[in-house]
């Protein structure tokens, strides 16, 4: 999965949110997820995923997003109705046109530069994720499992124990 930068952005076109499609097609909890999904996408080319071969499970987004399981299983099942989402045969998703949620790469550096030119913008830019995450609100840090892990790296553990069957049935077909 490709990382971006602090920066990486998003454009929100204004009239497009408040007046397109998305606003009756969805009920405001749904919005709020599907947004969430824009930025996970963000991260991965427009996949929401954990790995090229695995999907994220509904719990682990659930618990990422800080959504109940079922609103988040509604939201995807509403997106792919409506075709803003599409599930890839290995349960992957994929935002459907992702490139209409992109500005080209030449005008997201002007605005990128211009930013830069902002010495009130700069300082804001110059912060790493580390930075960032440190001022982030008591609900949002970590909850501690039976053993003091965290309850997600509990989770994501037995994950990984369950998929070891599928990733090493996936990894035996590419070498063939």
């Amino acid at each position: 999965m490709r990382r971006g930068k602090i920066y990486d952005w998003l454009p929100l076109w204004r009239n497009k949110w408040l007046m397109g499609s998305t606003r009756w097609e969805l009920d405001p909890g749904e919005r709020s997820v599907f947004i969430d999904f824009l930025c996970l996408a963000a991260a991965d080319d427009g996949f929401i995923r954990a790995n090229p071969l695995t999907p994220y499970p509904i719990a682990y987004l659930a618990a990422t997003l800080q959504a109940p399981a079922e609103l988040i299983s509604r939201t995807i099942d509403k997106c792919i109705g409506v075709g803003k989402v599409v599930r890839l045969d290995n349960g992957i998703l994929y935002i459907a046109n992702w490139k209409d949620y992109q500005l080209d790469p030449r005008r997201k550096r002007e605005v990128m530069e211009g930013a830069r030119d902002d010495p009130r913008e700069k300082e804001k830019l110059d912060l790493d994720d580390t930075e960032r995450s440190a001022g982030c609100a008591p609900q949002m840090r970590r909850v501690l499992g039976a053993k003091g892990e965290s309850a997600l790296d509990e989770e994501i553990e037995r994950l990984r124990r369950e998929n070891a069957a599928i990733v090493a049935e996936a990894e035996s077909k590419r070498g063939q």
